[in-house]
């Protein structure tokens, strides 16, 4: 809805990016989620609990596009939340995700006896671990086309970026 009605006049200046959602287990701590019985009592991690700065998304269904030559096709518009992996990539002391609120990325965390996980981008841009119910925002995420310039503005809501429509 949010997308429709604010952002569709500038869909072909946008990227169809892979947004990665990336389910797949962490090999290190299967602990007992075995399909063919186990306990269930232990953690199961996902490979992005690791901060691992790998891009690669290995599921094909965990590849979130509008176009299925490039991922899932599950998408109706491009546009996503970032990941863990992009939240790491980021951060490095400082970090342009900063937003002093906290939101929603896109990456699982882990399954911890009666509670899941994701990632969540912290008040100072780095990547933290929230309880699925927790409130914290969202910034939806896009990714320019190439060939579009970036001109000014630092994604706040006092001084967006602007972006070169001639380009």
């Amino acid at each position: 809805y949010w997308y429709s009605n604010n952002m569709i006049q500038y869909t072909d200046y946008l990227e169809d990016t892979v947004w990665c959602n990336d389910r797949s287990m962490n090999n290190q701590s299967s602990n007992g989620w075995n399909p063919n019985g186990g306990s269930t009592s232990t953690v199961l991690y996902f490979k992005s609990n690791g901060n691992s700065r790998n891009l690669t998304c290995q599921n094909r269904n965990d590849r979130f596009s509008v176009n299925k030559e490039n991922g899932n096709g599950a998408l109706r518009y491009p546009v996503g939340l970032i990941t863990s992996q992009e939240i790491s990539l980021a951060y490095n002391g400082k970090s342009p995700l900063a937003s002093g609120n906290y939101y929603w990325g896109f990456s699982p965390n882990c399954f911890s006896f009666n509670y899941a996980y994701g990632y969540s981008v912290y008040t100072a841009g780095n990547g933290r671990s929230s309880k699925v119910n927790s409130s914290d925002g969202v910034r939806p995420a896009v990714s320019l086309r190439t060939g579009i310039e970036y001109m000014s503005g630092d994604g706040s809501s006092d001084t967006p970026y602007v972006i070169d429509m001639d380009s």
